[in-house]
């Protein structure tokens, strides 16, 4: 019986040994994200794309909010919950983020011109969102935003699927939708870890999105047509009517003759 037992607990440290390094290894991989995130975001700032300088804001928001969540993954305290003002900018970074992705698929799916001006104008919400923090008890301010932004999700992916579906666009475009169901199921998370104070939920809310740049930055690596779009540019009509008119001459000859 006491040999078994021994075997029993030796069983037991190999798994959780097992746990603590997969753990462990979530943890790098998150934090790679979050580094290269940040980083390539900032470069994006000095494009004179609209379309980079929209996608470097979702990387730096992303990379912010997840600097600010980081000490979930630890056990230890987050910087979030250090003052008010944090833990609003952190809900407010999460919002901008979501709706930026929306206007950013917009640009890519459909006939935004600009989604820059959009996601500037969409950066009010941070200011906005902090003092809301103050008024609303904890509890029902991270249920609203949740909510709020698993909306925001479910509505890019629903929306972001049935256009492409109706475009014939490639199969590649799919990971677009995919990209908004995994932001969607992070607000899931983190709702029910808030309501039932579950700490695994929690971390899942916070690894998701760090996988979700790495998967992002990916796709950009190695499919960057996925992330551009092609513009075709018309010829002004007076131009267009001034060959016409140089041509013409030029047939009546050749018929004459």
């Amino acid at each position: 019986m006491s040999k078994f037992l021994s075997i029993f607990d030796i069983n037991t440290i190999g798994i959780l040994d097992y746990e603590n390094f997969l753990k462990l290894g979530a943890i790098y991989f998150h934090a790679f994200g979050v580094v290269i995130g940040f980083l390539l975001g900032f470069s994006k700032f000095f494009s004179s794309d609209g379309f980079n300088k929209s996608y470097g804001s979702v990387l730096q928001s992303a990379a912010f909010f997840l600097i600010l969540n980081n000490g979930i993954l630890i056990d230890q305290g987050t910087l979030r919950n250090d003052s008010r003002i944090l833990f609003g900018s952190y809900y407010g970074l999460v919002l901008y983020s979501s709706l930026a992705v929306l206007v950013c698929f917009n640009y890519l799916l459909e006939s935004l011109d600009n989604p820059w001006i959009y996601c500037k104008r969409l950066l009010w919400l941070i200011p906005f969102i902090i003092p809301l923090s103050y008024l609303i008890p904890d509890l029902y301010f991270i249920s609203f935003i949740d909510t709020l932004g698993f909306a925001i999700s479910i509505f890019t992916f629903i929306w972001s699927l049935s256009r492409i579906l109706k475009t014939n666009k490639s199969i590649l475009y799919f990971n677009l939708p995919f990209l908004s169901l995994l932001i969607s199921i992070c607000f899931v998370f983190d709702f029910f870890g808030t309501i039932f104070d579950k700490k695994d939920f929690l971390f899942f809310a916070e690894f998701i999105p760090g996988l979700v740049i790495c998967y992002t930055i990916l796709l950009e690596r190695f499919f960057p047509s996925l992330f551009s779009k092609i513009t075709v540019t018309v010829l002004d009509t007076n131009i267009v009517k001034e060959i016409e008119l140089e041509t013409i001459p030029e047939v009546e000859e050749t018929q004459k003759n």
